[in-house]
């Protein structure tokens, strides 16, 4: 993850929002993994649903990471580089729920910016 927040910053500028999409998913992360034993004590103790809380907390962070990061990201990329797979990536990524488009979107990305690569390389 910080090596596409640093990817980020370095073509889109550092207060790009996928670049702060990015510390999004860390935060996501960090309560996922400290909602665990909350988990464990609400299982114990009915009465304890913070670890419930803490996990839709997680969860909805972790939809807006991946709005910031990979959505806008894509659209972000498509609107400097004008490369047609980015901006297919970017539907695809929208429609995240298929749960098929993602890995194609994955793909389209990386090769689209392997394109942008190659004509930035190429203009200058």
């Amino acid at each position: 993850l910080l090596k596409l927040r640093r990817g980020y910053a370095a073509v889109l500028g550092p207060k790009s929002l996928p670049a702060k999409g990015v510390l999004l998913l860390f935060l996501a992360l960090a309560l996922l993994v400290a909602e665990i034993p909350l988990l464990v004590a609400a299982l114990l103790f009915p009465i304890a649903f913070i670890g419930l809380a803490v996990e839709l907390a997680a969860t909805v962070i972790a939809l807006l990471g991946y709005v910031f990061v990979f959505v806008l990201g894509a659209r972000d990329l498509y609107n400097k580089y004008k490369v047609g797979s980015l901006n297919t990536a970017f539907i695809l990524y929208i429609l995240f729920f298929f749960l098929v488009t993602v890995p194609i979107a994955h793909y389209l990305m990386y090769k689209g910016l392997g394109e942008a690569t190659r004509l930035t390389s190429s203009a200058q």
